[in-house]
């Protein structure tokens, strides 16, 4: 802060100053110095009274839990607009299938008749037909296995953040239960 030449001229103008004055130095810098006026060298911390060094509020897991929990409620809304969804293709594939039946029969029927007599021509416009009427039902149970997936997805995204809730908790729990005993 000062180095020895200006300390040597601090020192000599405070000898040169009379007894009175020389006592209402000291006094001012005890002053200062008791008020806790900061030099340039002085380092300030304005944390909490009482709060141990280092150690976080639980607050911050607290806030933490909650997106969680808000991200497990919109996975569990977006999964059971999927079970709706899957339904529909399942339905609507069911539905398919009892109105095709009558005419996958009479298909197949056909199918046997044309191999038997050997018109090749006439069998590949069949198993065409028989291809179209089991295609459309397929395609929907296709739809419906692919948004299953997508909810067997969501449900391990949703344990996995009930997982790290549960952790977060413990930890909230040994948090307050280590630093009320001290």
């Amino acid at each position: 802060m000062f180095d020895k030449e200006q300390l040597y001229e601090i020192d000599k103008m405070f000898e040169d100053l009379s007894e009175i004055q020389q006592e209402s130095v000291l006094d001012l810098v005890e002053q200062s110095l008791s008020h806790g006026d900061l030099t340039e060298d002085e380092l300030m911390h304005y944390g909490v009274i009482g709060m141990k060094w280092g150690k976080r509020k639980a607050r911050h897991l607290a806030s933490k839990r909650a997106k969680m929990k808000n991200k497990i409620a919109k996975t569990e809304k977006k999964n059971s607009k999927l079970n709706d969804k899957a339904a529909k293709f399942e339905q609507k594939a069911l539905a398919i299938e009892r109105k095709n039946a009558k005419k996958m029969y009479e298909l197949q029927r056909k199918e046997l008749y044309y191999d038997m007599r050997g018109k090749e021509d006439r069998l590949k416009s069949v198993q065409r037909k028989i291809k179209k009427v089991s295609i459309k039902s397929a395609k929907l149970r296709m739809k419906s296995l692919d948004l299953k997936y997508k909810i067997q997805k969501n449900e391990k995204i949703t344990n996995k953040l009930n997982k790290k809730i549960d952790a977060s908790l413990m930890k909230e729990a040994a948090y307050i239960k280590k630093y009320m005993n001290d």
